[in-house]
């Protein structure tokens, strides 16, 4: 036989299995008339003799190697001109070899007399026929001319069966090739043809692995089919490079490769991973030959085996042939599908231009193209990005994956991930390595994504680069021909983009436009509400203050058990509650003097629950919670009271059913580090916390996001001015403090302001104004202008008792003239601060032009000015707020007389 050629003994069909039948028969017969202890036939496949049938005594049993193997050595001596030998010992003969415990056992059971006859297919050994005896048997030329004659026999069935399997090989190869060239006319993509022809030649040339592979653009040899065992290469295992290995060989030389052995085979140039990747497929022999279309190699036919073998000339010829056919039809199955690709192409760019046409909303425009996009580039993912300059990022209008495309929030990342953008502006593509790139989260997220290299076109209109579109995946390269068409799509989108961004400016801006208009008249009505409020409360300061003065001025003139004296205290006291009252409706209307001072919130909390429960309704519990350590802070009382009122205000709204209202004072420390929570945003320091809890709808984090915007409100139009919770964010920070939210759908909302503890030495907490009875004297000019007559005539006899000489005015313009009188000496102006043709700060400025180091005190119900700063020039200033008692007066006119005599610059 042929070198490498399958021994036809060993072909599994109807005509091997005649022949072991005869094989067995044939055995029997040479141990029935030769005897001895065994009669054995062997087969010959390529270079290895197996055994086919046994006869004789020790024929079940006796299956030792070194039987065997004695066989076998003796069975290869034998030659088509030699067909038959017989020996008395095979241990004495030198030229057959035997391992040493083949020969040890031989010895020991003294059966090494041997007789074999060739049994001779074509002109060659194909097999033999052995009979074993004990040692020193000597076989007559009659015995081997028998042993022959049987050997002969088996070789006629032997022949006939090697006859019976080449044609039915031959049959096979022919309907294979058939098959082959039939799928030309088949509507199938390449890849189905060539997995087809793969495992076709798995069982022509009986191999255990099978691999068409195509030179892709890089230059490398990539698998577009893999049969038997070749299937185990993972990812992109299958790749060889040019002129690499078996395979890489027979692509540059154009000719056909083979090797019994890779293993050991020095011809070829593995790389380690090409040697690690056939030792895990296990293949050891292999054979490639080139694919060739339009006289030009376009890839390789491969087959490998697990054992070492020699391909013959017919076997390297026969998948030769199934290349060529290969080539052929995977070349016109490429040529159909570029053609129907064409025509896709084009239908999906039409496609592309009316979605673009269709909508007007920018995701709804990006939405609509990029499925279209992704399978006309042919990747796995593509993006359409707008750059955001201001931010220094890019965000996501739309983008599509394997499985599906992304809505919502767009997904941001620094404008570096996008290539160089100065390139970008010039039109250039870039291509982005994301394994280049520096360590980062959002590198690392493409990266677990599975995208490695992604190709960014630029967005342009009008000169501008606005964004961009992107796609890619896992590939190295991308072609022409998809940037092209990206180009293209670009442009379009560009243009379609930037016109759909400015209908959405316009848009916007009507929005903003009719929001400011309504935001205005919103503010207006609030202003002139409170201007309103402001009024009423500054005419009712004058009453309560001269209800109140009169009221103490009786109470000092009255004997301790005058029997009148009880329902004068109960005047003073309900002069107190309804200045409390007329101080929340200053602070209602933002009206109220700034005065910040040390106070309990534990107190003043106390004293604002009973307007609250009045406030909320009987539907909702309050719950009071302090410590009885809370300390104090140094806020303006009135500025407190306020935001404990909006606060509670929106808990109430957000409980409509009713439910629980928790109000809470503690001290708390915000430490150095570690911090969380709530209090991951708050400097460390002592503060003391007033937190409002409710059990309402509570919010989402799109609403907390806004809710301390001005004019922003959740209410229904007409509910709500949106200015509650940004007054509260306005005064928690102009008193030094912090407001933490916390907050979550369906389980309620919690408001913490966090104030600055202060030092228990810094001063008397505030609470409500005493009345005190006791006038504080003192001595100098006083000059009274106010232009409430009542309120007037009891300031100035109050000052009279106090020690002090007072001179009116009704006005600042009878005030002015007044302190035109020669020799008169001024050392205090006591002034409203809202009067007709005048205001207080504007008369003090005027009277300090001719009398420089007077002294200023304003009072007011309320004021739109600061009064506290003074400039050079300017007279000394304190301030008395309305209503105030006999001794609130006395007090603040003697400070304000003694600040101006300690006054250094003076």
């Amino acid at each position: 036989m042929g070198e490498g050629t399958p021994s036809p003994l060993g072909t599994e069909h109807a005509g091997n299995r005649d022949f072991i039948r005869v094989a067995e028969k044939i055995a029997g017969l040479a141990f029935q008339l030769l005897g001895g202890h065994h009669a054995r036939v062997y087969r010959l496949d390529g270079t290895t003799f197996g055994r086919v049938a046994s006869a004789g005594p020790d024929a079940p049993t006796e299956t030792t190697a070194a039987s065997v193997d004695a066989d076998v050595a003796w069975s290869r001596l034998l030659s088509p001109a030699d067909p038959a030998r017989g020996t008395v010992d095979v241990l004495a003969e030198s030229a057959c070899r035997l391992d040493p415990p083949a020969r040890r056992m031989i010895q020991d059971r003294r059966s090494g007399a041997r007789a074999a006859g060739a049994i001779r297919v074509r002109g060659a050994v194909a097999g033999s026929l052995v009979v074993a005896d004990q040692t020193g048997r000597r076989f007559t030329d009659r015995d081997l001319a028998l042993l022959t004659a049987l050997a002969d026999q088996a070789a006629v069935v032997a022949e006939n069966a090697q006859l019976r399997a080449e044609l039915a090989q031959q049959r096979y190869e022919a309907d294979e090739l058939a098959l082959v060239a039939g799928l030309i006319g088949q509507s199938l993509d390449h890849a189905a043809v060539a997995q087809r022809i793969a495992e076709s030649v798995l069982g022509l040339l009986g191999v255990h692995s099978s691999a068409i592979r195509l030179f892709r653009p890089d230059g490398d040899l990539g698998p577009i089919a893999l049969a038997g065992r070749a299937k185990e290469y993972a990812g992109t295992g299958g790749v060889v490079p040019a002129g690499a290995g078996l395979v890489g060989r027979a692509a540059i030389d154009g000719r056909p490769a083979w090797t019994s052995d890779i293993r050991i085979d020095e011809r070829f140039d593995q790389t380690p991973e090409l040697r690690a990747r056939n030792v895990a497929v296990g293949i050891v022999a292999g054979l490639a030959v080139p694919m060739r279309a339009a006289g030009r190699v376009m890839g390789v036919l491969s087959v490998g085996s697990d054992e070492p073998r020699t391909f013959s000339q017919r076997e390297i010829d026969l998948l030769q042939r199934f290349a060529d056919q290969a080539a052929l039809t995977i070349s016109n199955a490429r040529t159909r599908e570029a053609l129907v690709k064409q025509a896709e192409r084009l239908r999906m760019l039409h496609d592309i231009d009316l979605a673009i046409i269709a909508e007007t909303a920018p995701a709804a425009i990006a939405e609509a193209v990029l499925w279209r996009l992704r399978d006309l580039l042919g990747v796995p993912r593509a993006i359409v990005n707008l750059f955001d300059w201001a931010a220094g990022e890019v965000e996501w209008l739309a983008a599509v994956g394997r499985h599906r495309i992304h809505r919502g929030p767009g997904v941001r990342y620094p404008l570096r991930l996008a290539g160089d953008l100065d390139a970008l502006r010039r039109g250039e593509p870039q291509i982005v390595d994301v394994r280049s790139l520096p360590p980062s989260p959002e590198a690392e997220a493409l990266l677990s994504s599975g995208v490695h290299v992604y190709m960014v076109v630029p967005m342009i209109t009008a000169g501008e680069l606005i964004g961009s579109v992107s796609f890619g995946g896992d590939q190295a390269q991308f072609p022409d021909e998809q940037v092209s068409i990206a180009r293209e799509v670009a442009t379009q989108l560009a243009i379609a983009l930037g016109q759909a961004r400015l209908v959405e400016k316009l848009k916007a801006s009507y929005v903003e436009l009719q929001q400011a208009q309504a935001q205005l008249a919103q503010s207006q009505k609030i202003e002139a509400i409170g201007q309103l409020a402001g009024g009423i409360a500054h005419d009712f300061n004058n009453l309560l203050t001269v209800i109140g003065g009169r009221s103490s001025l009786l109470l000092m003139r009255m004997r301790p058990d005058d029997p009148a004296r009880k329902d004068v205290d109960l005047i003073q006291s309900t002069t107190q509650r309804a200045a409390d009252l007329t101080r929340q409706l200053l602070a209602f209307s933002r009206k109220q003097v700034l005065e910040p001072k040390p106070i309990n919130l534990k107190a003043l909390v106390a004293g604002v629950t009973p307007i609250l429960r009045r406030l909320i309704g009987e539907h909702i519990e309050i719950v009071i919670v302090s410590t009885d350590d809370a300390g104090r802070v140094m806020a303006d009382p009135g500025q407190i009271e306020q935001v404990i009122v909006n606060l509670v205000v929106n808990a109430r709204d957000a409980m409509p059913e009713g439910g629980t209202l928790t109000i809470e004072t503690t001290t708390h420390t915000v430490p150095d580090a570690g911090r969380r929570g709530l209090d991951r945003n708050v400097p460390p320091g002592e503060y003391v916390t007033l937190s409002i809890r409710d059990t309402g709808c509570g919010m989402d984090p799109a609403t907390m996001a806004r809710i301390f915007e001005p004019f922003f409100t959740t209410k229904e139009p007409g509910k709500g001015t949106g200015l509650g919770l940004s007054t509260v964010h306005g005064i928690v920070h102009q008193s030094g403090g912090h407001l933490a939210l916390d907050s979550a759908v369906g389980r309620g909302t919690t408001f913490t302001v966090y104030l600055p503890r202060v030092p228990d030495q810094v001063g008397p907490a505030a609470g409500r104004s005493q009345s005190h009875p006791e006038l504080v004297g003192g001595s100098g000019t006083v000059l009274l202008v106010e232009d409430d007559e009542d309120l007037r005539r009891l300031t100035s006899e109050l000052l009279h008792e106090s020690g002090y000489t007072v001179v009116e005015a009704a006005d600042p313009l009878e005030a002015l003239t007044v302190s035109d009188r020669p020799g008169l000496v001024i050392d205090l102006l006591l002034t409203d601060m809202v009067m007709p043709a005048m205001r207080g700060p504007e008369l003090a400025a005027r009277l300090a032009e001719t009398r420089p180091g007077l002294a200023v005190l304003f009072m007011s119900g309320y004021t739109d000015e600061a009064v506290g700063s003074t400039r050079p020039g300017d007279p000394a200033r304190a301030f008395l707020q309305k209503p105030f008692t006999p001794h609130d007066l006395t007090r603040a006119v003697r400070g304000a007389l003694a600040s101006r005599r300690v006054d250094p610059g003076r």
